[in-house]
Order: C-alpha cells, then sequence, then structure tokens
C-alpha cells in the first residue's frame, strides 16, 4: 500500500472513530451534568439542548456504561446503535466484536474471491 492511500486510510479511521469519541464524550457530560446539577437545573439545561428528550436518556445510559470506552475502536458512529450495544453485559459485548471481526474476515475473502472470479470471466471475454 502506498504511504499516500496509507494516509487517506489513516485520516479516515481517525475521523471515523472521532465521531464514536464524540459520541461517548457526550454521554458522559450528561452524564456529569445530571450528577452535579438539581433535579431543576438539570431538566433546565435539558429544555435549553437542541436534543431530544429520549435521545437524552439514551446518551445517558450510554454515558453510565463504563465498559464502552475501552471499545471505542469497534463502535460503530451511530449514537442508536451505540446506545443498543451499551444494553449489553461485558461478555456479550466482547463476544459481538469478535463475531463482527470473523463476519467481516469472512466478508472480505468473499468479496476477494468475487473479485477474483470476476477478474477470470472478464479476460475470458476478451
Amino acid at each position: 500500500m502506498s504511504e499516500l492511500v496509507q494516509s487517506f486510510v489513516q485520516r479516515i479511521s481517525d475521523s471515523w472513530r472521532e465521531s464514536v469519541e464524540k459520541i461517548i464524550q457526550t454521554s458522559h457530560i450528561l452524564v456529569e451534568s445530571e450528577e452535579q446539577l438539581s433535579d431543576v437545573e438539570f431538566l433546565d439545561m435539558v429544555n435549553q439542548l437542541p436534543i431530544s428528550q429520549s435521545t437524552i436518556s439514551k446518551l445517558l445510559m450510554i454515558g453510565k456504561n463504563s465498559y464502552l470506552p475501552n471499545k471505542v475502536e469497534y463502535l460503530p458512529p451511530h449514537w442508536t446503535t451505540i446506545y443498543e450495544i451499551s444494553q449489553l453485559d461485558e461478555q456479550q459485548i466482547d463476544k459481538g466484536i469478535v463475531d463482527q471481526r470473523k463476519k467481516t474476515l469472512i466478508d472480505f475473502i468473499m468479496l476477494l474471491i468475487r473479485r477474483r472470479t470476476f477478474d477470470r470471466t472478464s479476460s475470458n471475454r476478451r
């Protein structure tokens, strides 16, 4: 892989990961505010945010999961999916990561096989 390709891979991967990190960070700030503000202050703050009440509830659940920050590199950049993952225990999360890696590897191998088959078919047509 060329240095230019590696550079783009790194930049895109970092940006992708930053989305997850920002979701986790926002969730932790919400948990911190819930812990430090009175109920009235917290509700006042929530009413001023550009986020729905149900979204805030889910982000709070994400923020209260102490295991997710250790798995940022494996999480998708979608807060709704991260919320669903936050409802799992550590073993289920780890199993999901292993299963996804296997699926990704299998998908990659299948892509290579299809590409190889396509290349052979294309070269036979010429």
